[in-house]
């Protein structure tokens, strides 16, 4: 058997150090490999994320630019084709394509191939993956997986294998693993992909054939004794054992040979020297991935098997952690995939998205419990200060891509009218009627009248000092419309809400809701059906504690947890908030765990929707915690599916590795049951889970069947114990839309209710009425792509188009769940 390694560094920004400083490492590091490369005829380098390249490139004199330029040209350095390693689900689709596209870019700009993406630690991938790198030529990946809360490791998966996207992207992928035949919860060894190479070769070979020490951690395998390691040809035969056991089909394998943020190894040539000299391993090369994949594929090409699904991620346990990092960021995406799609754009807001999607959430921090149990001031101890300075880095990239994608909004160019309105923008790729906030300001005189176009008083309703909620009808596409106002020449009085009975029953277009102490227990249809069941009301907060959280990584944490209790809200109270011509309110308030939740129930007259608005008042606390929204939707037999980046992902499409115990989508989650749909739009808290609690219970049997039609919706938990904040208070309230349909799930329906929800905003502008977007079909979802536009399919059927943006005329065909990338002509 033939060994290719493939020698880099894993690209883990801030979480061995502050991110500043990993950066500034790792630029020492490239200076090391161009040295190393430039010395020695034999060593190779692959650099795995474009961003270092970019910071390198912008930091180094000419001279050295060009040496290391060369090496690529060459071939004896690769720049693998991921700027960054990003948590793929959290990313919009054309952030995706532009993290691959700033790699390919650097290579058309210097003359070098990029090839292959290297996606290091990260236990998923969202569906459209493959069609983002395909768009840049891409067509080779490496799953490096953690082993650390992933299953993707030892799951029943090809070593190498096409993975097909739903729209047709196709990559060939490499995923080494562990051992197939052992179950990850027994694992004994849970060890990175993209160490395997130090693992198995050069920290039991150094020392053995060159006397030096490998860079990194040593960590003992199955059966060794620190005090006593093992041979190399003992450690590699382990390895061979597995391949074995596994029926591991190949005569090659490729070798990661990397390490958290550590530097090159100098000496690797020499040592894969001296182990082909000894004759007792297979041929080792240090080369690059592309070479391996261009020499599997042309050997086994027709053999290799095809997948076709997606791998949703555990590391989303991670991305609701702090959750205003999460909120800030999808209404960051929002505002921004607008202002693209209308031709502006700032890379600095993008720069900060992407930062806030890579990986590494924060400072790691092994042992926490054991320094907060012995400090007198526990986890409020000075020790963790750093830790603490590194989570904060996420709030900061998130609120500095929100605070310049508003600057830029503010800053249009738009066309100015003479007289002054409220004007109600829509940021959606599809006409909106629906509620917009509109705020007058600190001090307002009394708003009298508002009028639309044709004359007719625009519905709106009080919700707070000088601030309503609108029903706009009509806003174009990507588009502003102007409403007339008259005000009153005093000042508005303070808004004081309604402190009345909560009634028993309050419509919801034609659902009825029924309340008991203040509660949302049950939605009655029009023709009398129940839709909840369960002992929870809908939205009602829970708390839920896990007492067997593993302190280490022991199981690699995929154990299930079983030491569970679920606290509800108690000492309630409750009232009649708001009763107007657009909608009905009740609060709901009570204690929960250490603090107080409240929620609040907005349903509107004329539609069936119910917004839920959930505020959690948490202190800090080392007890691992998980906080939910319920949504017990009754039944057991419905359908349920969720948003991503791209696609509408069904259960039935998880791969084997699949995260199971929660999912992150990226505008609702939607259950098809008997005789009605339920569309829940979670622009603020979208990490949901489909048919009970079940964070940290690490399901793994496919097909995966909910235990109930049962909706949760993760709201934040500390159960991580590395690269997440571990405790943290939370003072945050999280926004959800319902809207609620008689017979079957509608793709474009569901688009059209999350646009609904999050599109229309109003404020006092001079700006003139716009319409840059017309007759884009409901059935397509637009995204932005540097030169032109993706179109997508949301339906299983083809779709023709006619359209015309920003003066562009965009025509044809999409087939089912196809992306396609439009560049457009000029419209007349």
């Amino acid at each position: 058997m033939k060994v290719h390694l493939v020698h880099h560094t894993h690209f883990d920004i801030g979480f061995t150090d502050q991110p500043e400083e990993v950066v500034r490492q790792q630029l020492l590091y490239l200076d090391q490999a161009l040295r190393l490369c430039e010395g020695d005829s034999a060593y190779r380098w692959t650099i795995e994320s474009g961003r270092l390249l970019r910071e390198w490139l912008a930091s180094r004199p000419q001279s050295l630019r060009e040496r290391l330029l060369a090496l690529l040209r060459e071939g004896r350095m690769e720049l693998a084709a991921l700027d960054m390693q990003i948590l793929t689900e959290t990313a919009t689709f054309s952030e995706l394509v532009a993290n691959t596209r700033r790699c390919t870019q650097l290579g058309r700009e210097y003359g070098f191939p990029v090839k292959t993406a290297i996606l290091d630690d990260i236990g998923g991938l969202a569906g459209e993956m493959p069609t983002a790198l395909n768009d840049c030529g891409v067509q080779y990946l490496i799953l490096g997986t953690s082993s650390c809360q992933t299953e993707v490791p030892w799951a029943d998966l090809p070593y190498l294998f096409w993975l097909r996207s739903r729209a047709g992207g196709r990559l060939l992928v490499w995923n080494i693993g562990c051992d197939r035949r052992e179950p990850s919860t027994d694992s004994k060894l849970p060890y990175a992909g993209y160490g395997e190479g130090a693992m198995y070769l050069g920290y039991h070979a150094f020392p053995e054939y060159l006397g030096e020490l490998d860079i990194g951690v040593f960590c003992c395998l199955a059966g060794e004794k620190r005090e006593a390691p093992m041979s190399t040809r003992q450690a590699y035969g382990l390895l061979e054992e597995r391949l074995k056991r596994n029926g591991y089909p190949y005569d090659e394998i490729l070798l990661q040979y990397g390490g958290d943020n550590r530097p090159p190894a100098a000496h690797l040539p020499q040592l894969v020297a001296a182990l082909n000299a000894s004759g007792d391993f297979p041929q080792i090369t240090l080369g690059t991935a592309t070479g391996f994949f261009e020499r599997m594929e042309e050997k086994h090409g027709a053999e290799i098997p095809e997948l076709e699904g997606l791998f949703t991620d555990p590391w989303n346990l991670r991305v609701n952690a702090v959750p205003s990092v999460l909120k800030t960021t999808r209404a960051t995406q929002r505002l921004d995939e607008a202002l693209r799609l209308t031709g502006c754009h700032d890379e600095q807001v993008r720069e900060d998205l992407l930062l806030v999607a890579d990986h590494t959430l924060g400072l790691n921090i092994w042992g926490w419990q054991d320094a907060a149990t012995k400090s007198p001031d526990g986890i409020r101890d000075a020790s963790f200060d750093e830790a603490r300075a590194s989570w904060r880095r996420k709030r900061l990239y998130a609120e500095q891509a929100w605070r310049r994608a508003q600057e830029l909004e503010h800053r249009l160019p738009l066309a100015q009218a003479e007289t002054q309105a409220v004007v109600v923008r829509n940021l959606a790729s599809h006409p909106v009627a629906g509620p917009a906030e509109l705020y007058l300001g600190s001090y307002a005189p009394r708003l009298l009248a508002l009028k639309d176009a044709d004359g007719n008083e625009v519905p709106r309703q009080l919700v707070g000092q000088n601030r309503w909620l609108l029903w706009a009808k009509d806003v174009p596409a990507l588009g502003l419309t102007r409403l007339q106002y008259a005000f009153d020449s005093a000042y508005d009085q303070p808004y004081t809400p309604l402190e009345g009975a909560v009634p028993t029953e309050v419509p919801c277009g034609v659902f009825r809701l029924q309340f008991r102490d203040g509660a949302l227990t049950q939605i009655l249809s029009a023709n009398g059906r129940p839709l909840l069941e369960g002992p929870f009301a809908l939205g009602e907060p829970l708390c839920e504690t896990i007492g067997d959280i593993p302190r280490t990584n022991e199981h690699c944490c995929l154990k299930e947890c079983t030491d569970r209790t679920v606290a509800r809200l108690e000492g309630r109270t409750a009232a009649l908030t708001a009763d107007g011509p657009l909608f009905t309110e009740v609060t709901l308030r009570g204690r929960l765990a250490n603090g107080t939740a409240r929620v609040i129930y907005r349903s509107w007259k004329q539609t069936p929707r119910l917004d839920v608005d959930v505020r959690l008042d948490q202190p800090e606390t080392a007890d691992k915690r998980a906080f939910y929204a319920a949504f017990p939707f009754n039944g057991q037999d419905g359908r349920h599916l969720f948003d991503q980046n791209a696609g509408i992902a069904t259960l039935n499409r998880l791969l084997p590795g699949a995260m199971q115990d929660l999912f992150l989508c990226s505008r609702y989650a939607a259950l098809e049951a008997k005789g009605f749909t339920a569309v829940l739009c979670c622009p603020d808290a979208p990490v949901i889970e489909f048919g009970g609690l079940n964070t940290a219970r690490w399901r793994k049997p496919l097909p995966y069947r909910p235990q109930s039609n049962a909706i949760f919706s993760l709201l934040a938990n500390n159960i991580c114990n590395t690269d997440a904040p571990a405790w943290s208070s939370i003072c945050e309230e999280f926004s959800f839309s319902l809207f609620l349909h008689e017979g079957a799930f509608s793709a474009p329906q569901a688009q059209a209710d999350f646009e609904t929800a999050t599109a229309l905003s109003a404020r006092l502008s001079f700006a003139a009425e716009t319409a840059p977007l017309s007759n884009l079909p409901p059935q397509i979802r637009l995204h932005s792509a540097g030169n032109g536009l993706w179109l997508e399919n949301l339906t299983d059927e083809t779709v023709a188009y006619d359209f015309a943006l920003q003066g562009r005329r965009y025509a044809g065909t999409l087939a089912p769940f196809a992306l396609a990338h439009e560049t457009g002509s000029c419209h007349d």
